[in-house]
């Protein structure tokens, strides 16, 4: 008994002592609330009724309709039973006061807080004593904070440095913050203010004044190998905020970059809007034939174009974007063409532990996608086009009426056993486009495979913090796009882990050491088609199919009903989830280890060690299959002789060494010297194994081991290359009104022959702060803040280009097309002839800008205009005898001349609780030859004075309307260069050089015939305008983004614009029926035709004045909308120190004159053109929704 006694004894002590604790940890939450107990509880109104009610329910009601929270203990309060009370707005102390009176129970309001205890129990007293003062607590600090005009700020954040109680200023800028210690320090921080520290030192009230953050003077940009201020900057530099892009619902860093920065030119390319779709980037333009593409690295190490579409955009702490030559020069042969810094998050000593989770689900809806006509249309149309050409109709009055009664439903199959082949089913036939046609099926194949909507998700999760000598940033993302496809979805799908680690010691006073490591895999997958692992050849059939065709086959039973064939899949839908599949995966590893040692006062000793490792595997399984005919025989048998399964291996080893030393030196307080000189050597070895097989005895296991046919392969490529270059920069200013700098670097490498390895790249930069100037300070200064001019000139080369292009190779080939005893041997071919002395293509670039600031820095310009000459690019020799049997070698044979301006505009400003900034971006270049072995200037090549992208073509106004007009034309002009079998509705194409026949004379630049320059496809007059504001817990911002003017002209073959190409390689779109008929001798288009022969439609799909579209727009690129939680209630979870739900969208409005059936985006991408996008998987919108949760 004893034993027991004293277990209950300890466990009521245990409880006490939980209850205390539990008391602490809530009253620490509530204090975070952070406004004076004496205004809420004196302010605050309530209207409570109760009718035969406890107290525990009253108490419930308070909390419900108020901002105060109680603690009790409930044990006790349930002798308070019976209650009906009924108030109208009274304060809590009143309704307190009444339920209390005449009982043996007391309250105390602390803050937010109320503790209800019976009278005489010691429940809640340590916190009361706390509140009073006790163990060097305050009970509270009260104060205003305004701006330097004595304006209130609302929404100022006020947090105890290094400890977890804060609060936030109220509508009149006031605050309240309770149970600190007087020897506590407050940190006060606002959006587009500095931030200030103030010491308690035992004050009870601190007014604070709050100064507008100056933007472009004190804050810093991250330059190579290291960081200036703004205000010292004698080179063209944008940068980005991390910000900017983590509110985006793009699929990649890429395409969150899009408008971020004048002259960063961000395009689709022809993967378009697939989960895994990578962008072509350049920056201020073209500047080389060979390759344009910017020096990018994350966190110093060189990284790809994929390498940065598949970074974590929440990873990233901010990016700097170097343009001219004064800010790449440093870097060398590497920057010709502009810089791209990436830097990614990392922890700062002194912080505490922190952990954040965002989530981003998004679903997305495909854009500009074809509005195709039914099948009867389509029927009409053809019998159009066919008889047009031929004078026959291709649809039969029996097969009419079928297709008509399929699309008014009153036949229920779409198709039907071939009455002349039972093995064959109508608009099948033989699997070939020419029985697409045949059949009677309304299949619109967009509808048929796609989704009407997709889905995707993105999470996060990071955590970080410091030491007062440590500090670390780790972070793992997680994103999964499922794609849009309705069948062969188990092939499709794209997911993408990302990890990146960084940590950092100060191991002594002088010493500091870090390392960060990113990882990311990708798992990627697509059904395979019919041209193996091209995605493109799906997007083309889908626009090109019959509707005719039938997407299934129904199923056929026998007399006795049993099932002989089953229902089945057919073309599109089958080839999905028949054909097999492409999937790749790809694990990316890259970790950098780094010191830095404080030799002296000014004089650091920096370097860093990077390797990176890629190891990249796919596998193509094309499967062979058949499609049952209506007699339960194969009728078609897919990939027959071409089923395979291939297997690629490919790694990548990368290493990077820099040592370098930075020196800082003042004299006095007016001259300031800077000095940074290093030595950076890099290493790349390349490996690659490819081979497949064919017969394939199980598809369903995806190993060369279970095929016995051929074998195709191996291919086997290796490359290495290596680099080494010492690099400096000196800087100085006088008491930064007159600066200058010097970059240069000395660069070899191995791509190049010896004696042609290395070259020395500099640059010169002058900046003048003309603001600084006394002059400047007696009354412009009050208009005009700050104006600066900036000039550079430098020298750059490009090395990136192939290897061992000064080699001479023998191609070793296999499988001759020869049978030589039986058999098909391996072989080699001539060797290409190589130029020796080939090297270095060169850029020279000049640049002229102006930084400036108005009205107290809420307006703020700048403007560069600038030239690059890129010599010695790759061009084609001399003329060679035709018997050579080779083709000629490539030398540093042209010139090109880039040209461009780029202006930048912001406004930003602060009105009580409202603030918003607005950002404008326009820029503009163009690009000329000015060098290029084409002495007779023929138009099918590059020649000098091309302007790159000029569209050739011929003057056309309208379309023959009568067979009179089309015969006196004829009779007058000579129109057999594009084909014959003239009639109504054909282009007519005018005679500008008057002498009775239209061609392209010698098609040369001197002679062009009636051709001339009818357009260009560069873009111009690219824009964005981004902006955003803020109101109490309300964020909203916003990018448009567009071209002002790019021109575009459809290819022969986009089926898309002209409509009709043939019978089965043809699908009708309603823009297209705007075509000239008798009917309609308006219409837009030429007559349709069908045959796309000189004879027939092709003649009329010459490139002219007519029918040059404009793919100028503008896109809402994207939007967000948040809102932050109130820190009041968010201090009721425990643990929770922040939390934002938001919506964010992508591709959302879209204005342009373009052709309805393109997006202006994809319109211009390279590649086949077939369709008119190139095979590109359209854009989508996206419609996204998330939370941010900081604990």
């Amino acid at each position: 008994m004893k034993n027991q006694t004293k277990y209950a004894e300890i466990r009521r002590q245990f409880e006490k002592l939980l209850l205390k604790m539990k008391l602490t940890l809530t009253v620490l939450l509530f204090c975070l609330a952070g406004v004076s107990a004496s205004t809420y509880s004196q302010n605050t109104h309530l209207s409570i009724s109760l009718e035969n009610g406890n107290m525990v329910e009253l108490i419930q009601q308070i909390e419900e309709k108020s901002e105060f929270f109680f603690y009790y203990q409930k044990e006790e309060l349930n002798e308070l039973e019976d209650m009906t009370v009924k108030f109208r707005n009274a304060t809590v102390m009143e309704i307190l006061d009444e339920v209390t009176k005449g009982t043996q129970f007391d309250y105390t309001v602390i803050d937010r807080y109320i503790v209800v205890k019976k009278k005489g129990n010691d429940f809640g007293d340590e916190f009361a004593a706390a509140q009073k003062g006790n163990d060097g607590l305050q009970k509270s600090v009260s104060g205003q904070v305004v701006d330097v005009e004595k304006r209130p700020l609302p929404g100022v954040t006020i947090v105890v440095k290094g400890g977890i109680q804060g609060t936030i200023t109220n509508s009149e800028g006031e605050y309240t913050i309770v149970g600190i210690s007087e020897d506590d320090v407050l940190v006060f921080s606002f959006v587009g203010m500095r931030p200030k520290e103030v010491p308690i030192n035992g004050q009870t009230r601190i007014n604070v004044i709050m100064e507008e953050n100056v933007i472009g003077l004190d804050e810093v940009v991250a330059v190579g190998y290291g960081v200036q201020k703004k205000t010292n900057l004698t080179g063209s530099v944008s940068e980005i905020k991390s910000d900017q892009i983590e509110m985006r619902a793009a699929n990649s860093t890429a395409q969150a970059l899009q408008g971020l920065a004048s002259n960063l030119n961000i395009d689709v390319n022809n993967t378009g809007g697939s989960a895994d779709a990578s962008m072509k980037i350049n920056i201020r333009g073209l500047g080389s034939l060979s390759t344009s593409s910017p020096y990018i690295l994350i966190n110093g190490v060189r990284a790809s174009d994929s390498e940065l579409s598949a970074l974590n955009p929440n990873d990233i702490q901010n990016i700097s974007v170097l343009k001219d030559a004064a800010s790449t020069a440093i870097y060398g042969a590497q920057a010709a063409y502009g810089v791209i810094l990436i830097e990614t998050k990392k922890g700062s000593t002194n912080k505490e532990f922190e952990i954040s989770y965002s989530n981003n689900l998004r679903i997305k809806k495909r854009i500009f996608v074809p509005d195709f006509v039914n099948s009867v249309k389509y029927a009409e149309v053809l019998n159009i086009a066919t008889k047009n050409y031929s004078g026959q109709v291709a649809i039969g009055e029996e097969q009419m009426e079928k297709i008509r009664a399929y699309y008014e439903g009153r036949i229920q199959e779409q198709t039907e056993a071939d009455p002349n082949n039972p093995n064959q089913w109508l608009g099948i036939q033989s699997g070939t486009s020419n029985g697409w046609f045949s059949g009677y099926a309304n299949s619109n194949w967009w509808d048929v495979i796609f989704k009407d909507q997709e889905f995707a998700q993105k999470h996060d999760i990071s955590a970080s913090g410091g030491t007062e000598s440590i500090a670390y940033h780790i972070s793992g993302s997680f994103f999964n796009d499922n794609g849009g496809l309705k069948y062969g979805d188990e092939n499709e799908y794209f997911k993408r882990y990302n990890f990146d680690s960084y940590i950092s010691a100060n191991i002594t006073d002088w010493l500091k050491i870090s390392n960060n490591t990113r990882f990311y895999q990708e798992n990627n997958s697509f059904p395979a088609t019919l041209e193996g692992g091209s995605r493109g050849r799906l997007y083309h059939d889908a626009m090109r199919f019959s509707p005719l065709a039938p997407y299934k086959t129904p199923a056929v039973k026998d007399d006795q009903g049993n099932t002989v064939v089953p229902e089945q899949l057919a073309l599109l839908p089958a080839w999905l989830e028949n054909n097999g599949f492409n999937a790749y995966n790809e694990n990316n590893l890259v970790s950098t280890f780094k010191a830095e040692v404080n030799l002296t006062k000014g004089l650091v000793l920096k370097g860093d060690f990077s390797f990176k490792k890629i190891f990249y595997d796919r596998t193509l399984n094309y499967k062979k299959w058949s499609l049952l005919g209506p007699d339960g025989k194969p009728s078609i048998t897919y990939q027959a002789n071409n089923n395979r399964i291939l297997k690629d291996i490919r790694k990548t080893d990368y290493i990077s060494f820099n040592v370098y030393a930075d020196y800082h030196k003042s004299i006095g307080e007016d001259h300031n010297f800077g000095l940074i000189a290093g030595y950076q050597q890099e290493e790349n070895n390349y490996f690659m194994l490819a081979t497949s097989r064919q017969n394939v005895l199980s598809s369903n296991l995806n190993s060369l081991n279970v095929a016995i046919g051929d074998v195709i392969g191996p291919d086997n490529p290796i490359t290495s290359w290596a680099t080494l270059g010492a690099f400096g920069r000196l800087s100085y200013n006088y008491k930064e009104k007159y600066l200058f700098e010097f970059n240069g670097r000395y660069d070899g490498s191995s791509k190049f022959e010896e004696g042609d390895r290395f070259g020395f790249f500099p640059s010169a930069s002058f900046g003048y702060n003309v603001h600084k100037e006394n002059f400047w300070k007696s009354g412009v200064s009050e208009f005009i803040n700050t104006f600066k001019l900036r000039a550079s000139y430098g020298k750059l080369g490009n090395q990136n280009v192939s290897s061992y292009l000064y080699l001479s190779s023998i191609p070793i080939e296999t499988r001759l097309n020869w049978v030589v005893d039986g058999t098909r041997p391996n072989y080699s071919d001539m060797p290409g002839i190589v130029s020796p002395d080939i090297t270095w293509e060169t850029s020279l670039t000049k640049n002229l800008g102006a930084d400036l600031s108005f009205l107290n820095n809420r307006l703020s310009a700048s403007f560069d205009i600038y030239e690059r000459q890129t010599d010695n690019m790759f061009g084609p020799s001399g003329a060679l005898p035709a018997v050579l049997g080779a083709n000629p070698p490539r030398t540093n044979s042209a010139s090109l001349k880039t040209t461009g301006w780029e202006f930048t505009v912001g406004w930003r400003e602060k009105i009580n609780d409202f603030s918003y900034r607005l950002n404008f971006m326009l820029s503009d270049n163009t690009s000329k030859i000015t060098k290029y072995h084409n002495p007779n200037k023929v138009l099918t090549t590059y020649y000098e004075g091309q302007v790159i992208g000029e569209i050739w073509g011929f003057e056309v106004d309208e379309l023959f309307q009568t067979e009179t007009e089309v015969e006196e034309y004829l009779s007058e002009v000579d129109l057999s260069y594009f084909g014959s079998g003239w009639q109504p509705g054909d282009v007519k194409y005018k005679d500008l050089t008057d002498d009775g026949k239209v061609n392209i004379g010698d098609n040369t630049k001197d002679k062009p015939g009636d051709k001339r320059i009818i357009g260009n496809s560069s873009p111009r007059y690219r824009f964005s305008l981004n902006g955003g504001f803020t109101w109490k817990n309300v964020d909203v911002n916003f990018l448009f983004q567009g071209i002002g003017k790019r021109d575009y002209f459809p290819s022969d073959y986009a089926t898309l614009f002209w409509g009709w190409n043939g019978r089965g390689h043809s699908n009708i779109t309603e823009p297209v029926l705007d075509f000239w008929s008798k009917e309609n001798p308006d219409g837009y288009l030429p007559i349709p035709l069908d045959n796309r022969s000189s004879s027939g439609s092709g003649k009329d799909r010459y490139a002219s004045t007519r029918y040059l579209q404009s793919s100028s727009y503008v896109r809402l690129k994207s939007l967000s909308i948040g809102y932050t939680i109130p820190q009041s209630i968010v201090n009721r979870v425990k643990s929770v120190k922040r939390m934002r739900v938001y919506f964010n969208g992508e591709n959302l409005l879209t204005f342009t004159k373009l052709w309805k059936n393109f997006d202006p985006e994809l319109a211009q991408v390279t590649g086949d053109g077939w369709i008119g996008d190139s095979r590109a998987y359209p854009l989508a919108s996206v419609y996204g929704f998330g939370v941010n949760i900081t604990f």
